[in-house]
């Protein structure tokens, strides 16, 4: 089985040729709103199909968590999300205070008072 026919049997599409690089083939997965996309020597190796698909898709992992936090960082520059933040935090610090008073205080049916 060939590089090519192997890609192919994964679902892949052979784009061509790569504009940026010279010798390089582009290879395109489309799965549901993403899309994977692969560049290749024109004859690679088998392990090279494989670190290449694993880079691809770790790349393809690392921009989703960017944006993901770019998203999150956003909402948080909202003033309405930092004045939620800002209450949750001190209805945070008020329960962790009550729970301190809470367990210090000693049992009624402690015999040694």
């Amino acid at each position: 089985m060939t590089t090519d026919e192997l890609m192919q049997q994964m679902g892949f599409d052979r784009l061509g040729l790569s504009p940026e690089r010279d010798g390089t083939v582009m290879w395109l997965l489309s799965y549901g709103a993403r899309d994977l996309l692969v560049i290749l020597p024109e004859a690679p190796q088998i392990k090279e199909v494989a670190e290449a698909i694993y880079d691809a898709g770790a790349r393809d992992k690392r921009d989703e968590i960017g944006g993901k936090w770019k998203d999150f960082l956003e909402a948080v520059r909202l003033p309405t999300v930092n004045t939620i933040w800002q209450r949750a935090r001190e209805l945070q610090k008020e329960k962790h205070a009550a729970t301190a008073a809470a367990g210090s205080m000693r049992h009624p049916f402690d015999p040694f008072p």
